[in-house]
């Protein structure tokens, strides 16, 4: 029952220990950024 409510805070202090990083392009992630922001300004 620990785990349950633990797992996440678990996984990103084990992913900030074994200092992984993930490469995204910026590119992609900009373009839906800019999509989502037209879409809720109208």
């Amino acid at each position: 029952m620990t785990l349950w409510w633990s797992k996440w805070p678990l996984i990103y202090l084990v992913v900030y220990f074994l200092d992984f990083h993930i490469m995204l392009p910026w590119q992609p992630i900009s373009v839906v950024g800019i999509a989502v922001a037209f879409y809720l300004g109208f």
